[in-house]
């Protein structure tokens, strides 16, 4: 198969494609390490920086959505089955992560800085006195 015949409408708005089983497996792994990734993130919560916990809802939304597209694969469902709706979910969990991820590079230097300040002033404060 070449590429040209990837994007040809007649691939992509197939409503009910073919059986392939040999995409199963990876698109299984892949759906399964957002799933994994995204726990992860929920569960070490403070100790990353809060803009690295945003990533947890398009990781979680897009796993879930990619385990509909597998059911709905595997059951023989239209539409949700098809080419198109796999391409739809990855480019938007694409744009997701990218939006986001520019968003944290701008927000973190000035975290960061934030930060120094406030434990250079909490140097200087005086210890509290617990018995």
């Amino acid at each position: 198969m070449i590429i040209k015949e990837l994007f040809s409408s007649e691939y992509l708005f197939n409503p009910t494609p073919s059986f392939e089983t040999k995409m199963y497996l990876p698109l299984i792994v892949l759906f399964g390490a957002m799933l994994i990734l995204s726990i992860l993130l929920k569960l070490m919560g403070r100790k990353i920086p809060k803009q690295a916990n945003s990533f947890f809802t398009p990781f979680l939304t897009g796993s879930v959505l990619g385990f509909v597209h597998l059911f709905s694969r595997y059951e023989g469902l239209s539409w949700l089955a098809s080419r198109f709706f796999l391409l739809l979910i990855f480019s938007g969990i694409f744009l997701w992560v990218l939006i986001l991820l520019i968003l944290v590079l701008k927000s973190l230097p000035k975290e960061l800085k934030r930060q120094t300040v406030e434990e250079r002033y909490k140097k200087y404060l005086p210890k509290s006195k617990t018995k």
